[in-house]
């Protein structure tokens, strides 16, 4: 949560989705919420690597 505030501050625009069950690793998650958030993850950098090459 402490991340996701720090990014908005930043001026990015997190997708924070907390999982009953689920910890930092995912270790306890269903194999579908391990894809679904490692899925979110990866668009996350994405488009935070692609808004940091496009600025001037």
């Amino acid at each position: 949560m402490r991340l996701a505030q720090a990014l908005r501050a930043a001026g990015h625009h997190p997708d924070l989705r907390l999982l009953a069950g689920g910890d930092h690793l995912w270790v306890s998650l269903c194999e579908q919420d391990v894809e679904d958030c490692y899925v979110r993850t990866v668009d996350f950098a994405r488009r935070c690597t692609r808004d940091a090459e496009e600025a001037p």
